[in-house]
């Protein structure tokens, strides 16, 4: 099986001048190695100014 990569995002606005996006990842076959898929999990916040 070959590596593959899924990016999902969405992107919570919390007002004017601050937003919030949770971002999960999927990684299979990671380096083709028939490791076990890898599964990573960030929260990105935008301050605007």
């Amino acid at each position: 099986m070959k590596t593959a990569l899924l990016i999902t995002f969405y992107k919570l606005p919390i007002n004017d001048n601050i937003s919030v996006s949770p971002i999960l990842q999927v990684i299979t076959d990671p380096g083709n190695s028939q490791a076990n898929t890898i599964y990573t999990g960030t929260l990105r916040t935008v301050f605007f100014f």
